[in-house]
């Protein structure tokens, strides 16, 4: 199973033009218990929209210049909690991405209202599947 993973990342790096990293980190997030601070319910959705911002938004927001820390990134203590530390994939609580530019995504949630969130410098966040899984 990790060999079709590795696989999986590897095409989306080539073919997609995704970071290798994030292919990567999503392949583990798959795996992943739920971490500390989060619920089983909000784990599967943040799988669910790590791997919708993959496929369809991930390439976009590389050359972009969107970063791992800002795309994937949480508070490493409190990550469903500490929104000044997550990254967009985190804001995304079921919403979708409608449109991406350097600094702002806008986003759709399920009633059909839009917000913004914007790009910002974070310091202190880790990339979500660093994680480690509830005790």
């Amino acid at each position: 199973m990790e060999d079709d993973a590795d696989e999986r990342a590897a095409i989306a790096e080539f073919d997609g033009g995704i970071p290798r990293e994030w292919c990567d980190g999503w392949a583990r997030l798959q795996a992943m218990a739920p971490p500390a601070g989060c619920t089983p319910r909000q784990w599967a959705r943040l799988i669910d929209d790590a791997g919708r911002f993959l496929d369809q938004w991930a390439a976009t927001a590389s050359s972009l210049g969107w970063t791992t820390a800002d795309v994937w990134g949480v508070h490493p203590t409190r990550p469903m909690a500490r929104y000044d530390h997550m990254g967009l994939v985190g804001l995304l609580d079921g919403a979708r991405v409608v449109v991406l530019t350097a600094d702002t995504a806008t986003l759709r949630t399920a009633s059909g209202a839009t917000n913004n969130a914007y790009r910002r410098p974070v310091t202190g966040s880790v990339p979500v599947w660093t994680l480690r899984a509830s005790p």
